[in-house]
Parts: C-alpha cells; structure tokens; sequence
C-alpha cells in the first residue's frame, strides 16, 4: 500500500498542530517520523489512522481519497505505546480480538493467533493472563494483535518508550524484521535518533508541526537542512560563521574548502546566521593535532569517551576510542591538541 499525504493540516482551537505536510510512503517502506514532544508526529500519525478528523488536505492509498473512510475501513492496525491490552482476557483472546471482529471462523483464529505468537516469539503463551508478562511481553502482544490481521499498514506511536534500553533494542530489531520480510507499509513515530535510524527506510524531521527535512537515515545525519536538523539527529559541533567565513579560514585542511554553495538551505542570505556543522567523530585528538583547546569536561560510557573542548570561545566535542588505552590526558583544565577533519562531511548549514 504506498500512501499520500498531501498538503495535511490539522488544528486544536487554533493551535495548529501539523502545517501543510506533504509526504509520499512507497508500498512496503518504513518511515520514521522523528522530532521532540509536541512538534506533531503523533497527530499525524492519528490523521493518517482516521482517529482523527481532517482538518484540511487529503490521504491518498493507492491513489484512492480515504481521508474521510473511518478508522476500520482503512485497512491499517496501530501498536500504541502504552500497549492498550484487555487485562481481563488472555494472550490469546488479545491477540484475536481484531479477527473476531471480522467474522473469522474459530478454526481459523486459532491457527492465526497460533502462528502469529510464534512469530513474535511468545509460543506457549496462549492461556497466559496479561498481568502475568513482562513489559516486553506485552508489547510482542500488542504486535501480535496489530499483525495477525494483516493489515496493508501498521503504524507505531512510539511503542518502545516503556521499555528498557536492552528490551528496546531487541524488539526494535524484531519490529524491523518482521516488517521487511511481510512488506508492510509502515510509519513509526519516536523521539529517539537512534531508534529512527535503525529502524527506517527513510527519516521525516518535524518541528513545530512542519515538517524540516526528509531522507535517508545517513543524509540526514550527514547533511541536515538546517540548524534544528543538525542538532536533534545527534550532537554536532556548530561554528557560527561571519561574512567572510573566517572559522572555516581558520580550519580549512587539505580537501575541504569553503564554499556557500555547500549550503544545503540554497543560496546565502547574508542575514541569516550559518553554521559549519562537524560531527563528534570528525575531530581527532593527539599530539599532532594542528590546533589547541581546553578540557571542559569528559565522560566515558563503554569504548568511547566524549570531551568537551575551549576552542577560541567556542565548545567542540571530540570522541575518543578506547581512552583508557591511548595515552590521552583529559584532565578538565588542561591544554589538548586535535585535528579537525573537514574533508568528507564538514559543510555549512542555515539557522
């Protein structure tokens, strides 16, 4: 099913929630809408299920109008995050729920939830009370419930929020899996960069109900429209240049060199602030290193260690791999020597 969002716009009194959204989902693709609580991802998330109405615009599936069909008779099922089980029926009468609704015959149900639970790795479980599961658990059967009857769309508001980092990351793998091998259109709402990456076909940023950029995982982490992109699809080093682009003066090395049309916002206006935006793994601290800053701070989480440095006024964090292991002192107040590696995906980006 490829679905068709075409100029959406969606009100609460006059708070507009979702401004003049335009997005095409290809038949079996996985979307991820992306951004910070209340920016609207989960408002159009609701338009396109039909749990809410249209305040202006039009969903296409297939090319066919459904933006006034309700809910049922869009052929899609919604994994939410706070799981929206019956706690008085068990795994197995969860997870039929939808079949019974449509008129299955038992024998085939059975067989169905049999299956579908299997899937989801939950066998046995059938006869098990809802109370009587992990949280983890319960949200295999909210997908199995989604799944079992085969919907041409499944949409996820941010199921995984509940869960802890070990069962997020496991269920996410499985979420993924089970949707490229069925093909199933899908749109999958979160907060979380990482869990957007490794779940998406493709990224779609929103703030502020409007929509900043849409792309491939990797391009939008690499080359971010704008200042707001950049920064919510993980930490990045942003030098405000003046008219003259005198930062990247200072740090042009080697390949890279500076170049307005690098701008990924269109041409320069003069009066709109940029950036030049580089990632944590792009400066690489040593001994050789061509410039010197300052140790703000640093802290280590497993292999890698993140400091902050003083450069001139301004902060950059670098990344270091297997600190304990290379002879680096970051000692906060202590002078550190680092290169800055502009050559790949060093560019400018607008306010």
């Amino acid at each position: 099913m490829g679905i068709e969002l075409k100029e959406i716009t969606q009100k609460y009194g006059d708070l507009i929630a979702v401004n003049n959204a335009n997005l095409f989902i290809e038949d079996g693709e996985m979307i991820a809408l992306l951004g910070p609580s209340g920016c609207g991802k989960t408002t159009l998330l609701k338009t396109i299920a039909g749990l809410l109405p249209l305040h202006q615009g039009s969903i296409l599936s297939n090319e066919k109008d459904i933006s006034n069909l309700p809910p049922q008779a869009r052929n899609a099922a919604m994994v939410f995050q706070n799981y929206a089980l019956f706690p008085h029926m068990t795994v197995a009468e969860n997870v039929a729920y939808g079949l019974k609704i449509n008129k299955c015959a038992l024998s085939l149900i059975k067989k169905k939830v049999e299956e579908i639970l299997d899937i989801v790795e939950l066998p046995g479980l059938n006869q098990r009370k809802i109370s009587e599961l992990s949280g983890g658990q319960q949200q295999r059967v909210a997908l199995a419930r989604a799944l079992v009857i085969e919907p041409a769309m499944l949409l996820f508001d941010e199921p995984l929020s509940n869960l802890d980092q070990n069962l997020r990351v496991s269920m996410r793998r499985m979420i993924r899996k089970i949707q490229q091998e069925y093909r199933i259109t899908s749109i999958y709402v979160t907060h979380d960069q990482e869990e957007a990456m490794s779940i998406s076909d493709r990224i779609v940023v929103m703030k502020d109900g409007v929509i900043q950029q849409i792309g491939l995982p990797g391009e939008v982490y690499l080359n971010p429209r704008n200042r707001f992109v950049a920064e919510f699809m993980g930490t990045a080093n942003l030098l405000e240049l003046n008219e003259d682009d005198e930062i990247i003066q200072l740090l042009e090395c080697g390949k890279w060199a500076s170049s307005r049309d690098n701008c990924p916002g269109g041409e320069s206006n003069n009066r709109q602030k940029r950036y030049l935006l580089f990632r944590p793994e792009d400066v690489e601290v040593g001994a050789e290193g061509n410039f010197e800053g300052t140790v703000i701070w640093h802290e280590t989480i497993g292999s890698v260690t993140r400091v902050s440095i003083d450069f001139a006024g301004n902060e950059i964090i670098a990344e270091i791999r297997n600190y304990y292991k290379s002879g680096i002192n970051c000692t906060i107040g202590e002078k550190i020597r680092f290169n800055i590696d502009l050559a790949g995906d060093g560019h400018i980006v607008p306010d």
